[in-house]
């Protein structure tokens, strides 16, 4: 069990880590469609 720690750690930090990339890209990707609207027009 207390080696196990560890990679629980390390797992909850990469989980914390994608999960915070993948909200700033999809505010990147509607944004970017935000500006493709805005200069369709």
């Amino acid at each position: 069990m207390l080696q196990a720690l560890p990679f629980l750690l390390l797992g909850n930090f990469y989980y914390l880590s994608l999960k915070k990339a993948g909200l700033t890209s999809s505010l990147l990707l509607f944004n970017t469609e935000l500006h493709i609207n805005r200069t369709r027009k």
